[in-house]
């Protein structure tokens, strides 16, 4: 995979495979996040507050976006460091 692309994430089949109640706002979720990272725009301070009663709801789901969105900051910052 080339380091700018930003992978599906692969969560997404699980929201639906597992029946889910709030599939709907979880691929919300999941899609801002994909958008973000495709953007490359910093995420503001707060910018998926909006998600927090989902995530209170489907923990499970909150490991995977913080380890998404973890593996591209450090990804962006060895670019910044020339790494």
């Amino acid at each position: 995979m080339h380091q700018d692309e930003c992978p599906r994430v692969s969560i997404g089949n699980s929201v639906t495979g597992y029946g889910v109640s709030d599939a709907g706002e979880l691929r919300e979720l999941l899609n801002d996040v994909e958008e973000l990272l495709r953007s490359g725009q910093p995420l503001e301070k707060g910018g998926l507050s909006k998600y927090l009663g989902v995530l209170q709801r489907n923990a499970w789901i909150a490991g995977p976006v913080a380890s998404t969105l973890m593996y591209y900051a450090v990804q962006a910052a060895l670019r910044i460091s020339g790494r």
